[in-house]
């Protein structure tokens, strides 16, 4: 076996060692988390080594893989998160519209590697239907703690009945946080033919 061969070995055993035994505790509203990915590329291909690995792992892959003439490469591991918030661009939480502000946030959080976009806690935020599309920075993240509510204006749904929220062309995205997203469906059921056969039966919009 060759020496590179060994060290990728021993890299695997390592980083398996790292997940297993160690603690992590992660705070519901902090804003400064996300996945942490490791990955080493080679002549071989990309080996995932799982994510939140111990500092002296990372250091010492660092090392040893300039050692053997590998690549690394770290994302979050060793960098900080971009932490975009939504009330930076004018979400006001206060019943009005906020489709804009959260569109605004968006386009600056996805041209940012490693970036997320922050959704407060204990904030109720009205949204139109939008669009949240990419392509975005590698590793991008929206952290909603707080809540997302459809518009219970039916008038705000004439240009698409189908969809409230959608996401679209995005790869290596997570949502996360603990959060709600409220499609406030009771408008819509209030006048749905499944529960009063005499209305007409109508689509309504949903996240895609």
């Amino acid at each position: 076996m060759s020496q590179q061969s060994q060290f990728l070995t021993l890299l695997i055993i390592l980083a398996s060692f790292s997940t297993c035994f160690s603690s992590y505790k992660e705070d519901p509203h902090a804003t400064n988390g996300g996945p942490d990915p490791i990955a080493h590329t080679t002549s071989m291909g990309t080996i995932n080594l799982g994510d939140k690995h111990e500092p002296w792992l990372v250091d010492f892959m660092k090392s040893q893989t300039k050692r053997f003439g590998l690549t690394t490469r770290l994302s979050s591991a060793s960098t900080s998160q971009k932490l975009v918030n939504v009330g930076d661009f004018g979400a006001k939480a206060n019943g009005g519209d906020d489709t804009e502000a959260f569109r605004k946030a968006w386009k600056v959080a996805c041209s940012s590697a490693n970036s997320a976009l922050v959704v407060p806690a204990n904030k109720n935020y009205h949204l139109k239907p939008i669009t949240f599309s990419g392509p975005c920075k590698p590793y991008f993240t929206m952290k909603i703690y707080g809540t997302i509510k459809a518009s219970s204006h039916k008038s705000d749904y004439e240009k698409d009945t189908l969809h409230w929220l959608v996401f679209e062309n995005l790869q290596d995205f997570n949502i996360e946080g603990g959060g709600t997203i409220n499609g406030n469906g009771r408008i819509w059921w209030e006048s749905s033919c499944k529960i009063n056969d005499k209305l007409p039966c109508k689509h309504a919009p949903t996240v895609s």
